[in-house]
């Protein structure tokens, strides 16, 4: 799995992977937060047509 932090000013922070066993950016999500060298932020999932141009905007790293 892979995150990678887009800022509203448009800024796109280089992804990072994360790794098993542990899947640190899994746990963090399900508990609603993200944490990164940045800091601490809160999380939700984005749904339905969000997340399509989310996708196409960001798209994969």
């Amino acid at each position: 799995m892979w995150s990678k932090v887009c800022w509203l000013d448009g800024r796109q922070d280089m992804p990072e992977d994360d790794y098993g066993p542990e899947w640190y950016f899994v746990a963090d999500l399900e508990e609603g937060k993200y944490e990164d060298t940045h800091g601490l932020f809160d999380a939700k999932p984005v749904e339905g047509s969000v997340r399509d141009q989310l996708w196409e905007k960001y798209g994969p790293p």
